[in-house]
């Protein structure tokens, strides 16, 4: 049975589910509906997550902190932003910020 916990965080809604199957948390993640939801899933629970504002920002200074460390000290990266990070094998899904 799916059950329901409210985190509040300043400026921030998440919402973490417990009991949902991955098949359920794949089809939440394919549709297009959701692309401004942040999710992530740990052996059947689902919190989902809308950033704040602050939040953003954060995420952006912290990015653009890093791209500049690595670029001065000549280290590579590769930008992939908001990519979802999923392993059936394993029952996770992760959606970092910026990677």
């Amino acid at each position: 049975m799916a059950t329901i916990e409210r985190v509040v965080l300043r400026g921030e809604r998440r919402i973490v589910l417990s009991g949902i199957s991955w098949e359920l948390y794949e089809q939440l993640r394919e549709n297009e509906e959701n692309w401004h939801v942040h999710m992530a899933y740990d052996n059947g629970r689902l919190e989902l997550m809308s950033p704040s504002q602050d939040h953003e920002a954060i995420k952006k200074l912290i990015a653009q902190l890093f791209e500049a460390f690595t670029e001065e000290m000549g280290i590579p990266r590769r930008s992939l932003d908001s990519t979802t990070w999923k392993s059936a094998e394993l029952a996770k899904g992760l959606e970092p910020d910026e990677c």
